[in-house]
């Protein structure tokens, strides 16, 4: 039999009594004498909230009857109260689902695959075989005009030979069933709770479609929803423009300042690197060693790379390199095109010693390991020996 108190969605308090109470290894499960908690199903997240001030935990329906998960065991009268504020956006969301489905549906001729929602956007997969800005957008004028018109959310209990008017045979194999009318734009078989009329949802946006292998995902924003996030987007914004000391609607210039100067300062820093690294690669070379083998504590793996192809582009010298980053070592080895050495069997055999995940080619191979001192004096060993 379905639940009257859904047809209301401020229907949030109740005093009834515990039927049964099954314990569970988070608590109890109580099924009751009537209940205002919806669980989840038809595409709308279940309810929140209490029974006699104990938290409940979770809700799942078996054969019809809802059950509620809490720590306590109750028995007798008990006082369920829903989450007021809870239940209205996620009645404002479901409605929204509907409206913006109900206009895909009978304008795009695109069915609805499935609703989603959390606490951050909502949306719904429908089977558009293509989509683009252009229609996302009118999709949303649509919603927008409807919000403002503010229709009526009708719910009806509509017999069989009625209902098959506007649905599928295969939605009418209910002993009873309950109706959601939204003017000539939806009717549909739901047994969730919805807003009583459009304007409830004070504006609808579309944020975002992606493809996925059944159609399109739309996302959207709508009822408090909207305004919570509108909010939260505001306050991020204000504290972004106090950080870059710009007024607000001057931030996104502020932040084109911002950036060209990093750029800047980046382009400046790599050159000035690439310089130290030169200079570096020159003091190596110096050295007079056929095969260099230099441990860094503060060179990043692609600078490592760099300097070694400094190196050995016009010099017939073998380099071998470690450097140390956050409690891992990345080794390095490389040599000139015409020197004939057999890196790659010594890459693997120390790779095999040091399980070391990398690899590369006969002139450069290079990976990571976990920060091991005994190796550099494996690495000269390898040196006198190439």
């Amino acid at each position: 039999m379905i639940n009257k108190h859904y047809d209301n969605w401020l229907d949030c308090e109740l005093a009834t009594t515990v039927v049964d109470s099954l314990p569970d290894k988070e608590g109890y499960w109580l099924s009751l004498a009537d209940t205002v908690f919806y669980p989840e199903k038809g595409g709308m997240k279940k309810d929140k909230g209490w029974i006699n001030g104990y938290e409940v935990m979770d809700l799942k329906e078996e054969n019809g009857v809802v059950y509620h998960l809490i720590k306590e065991n109750l028995t007798g009268a008990v006082r369920l109260k829903v989450d007021e504020k809870d239940r209205k956006i996620r009645a404002m969301i479901h409605t929204g689902q509907h409206l913006m489905c109900g206009i895909i549906n009978k304008k795009y001729h695109a069915a609805t695959i499935a609703f989603f929602n959390d606490d951050n956007e909502a949306g719904a997969e429908m089977a558009f075989d293509k989509l683009d800005e252009a229609t996302i957008k009118a999709i949303q004028d649509d919603c927008n005009f409807y919000i403002e018109e503010d229709l009526p959310v009708i719910i009806k209990y509509p017999t069989k030979e009625e209902a098959a008017h506007f649905v599928l045979d295969e939605k009418l194999q209910h002993e009873e069933l309950r109706a959601i009318v939204i003017g000539d734009i939806d009717y549909n078989m739901c047994s969730c709770i919805h807003i009583p009329s459009l304007r409830f949802l004070k504006g609808f946006i579309i944020t975002r479609f992606e493809k996925t292998t059944r159609g399109f995902k739309i996302f959207f924003l709508c009822g408090d929803q909207l305004l919570h996030t509108a909010k939260k987007y505001y306050e991020q914004l204000k504290a972004i423009s106090h950080q870059l000391a710009a007024p607000f609607w001057e931030s996104e210039k502020a932040l084109e300042h911002l950036n060209s100067e990093y750029l800047s300062l980046k382009k400046s820093n790599e050159q000035l690197s690439d310089q130290i690294l030169s200079d570096l690669a020159v003091s190596l070379v110096q050295s007079g060693d056929h095969v260099l083998v230099k441990e860094f504590a503060d060179l990043k793996p692609k600078q490592l790379t760099k300097l070694a192809s400094m190196i050995t582009k016009e010099n017939h010298k073998i380099v071998i390199f470690v450097t140390h980053n956050e409690g891992r070592m990345h080794l390095l080895m490389a040599k000139h095109k015409d020197v004939r050495s057999d890196l790659t069997s010594v890459f693997n055999e120390l790779k095999h010693a040091y399980h070391i995940k990398g690899g590369g080619n006969p002139f450069v191979l290079q990976g990571g390991l976990d920060d091991n001192p005994e190796i550099m004096d494996k690495l000269r060993i390898i040196k006198d020996k190439l």
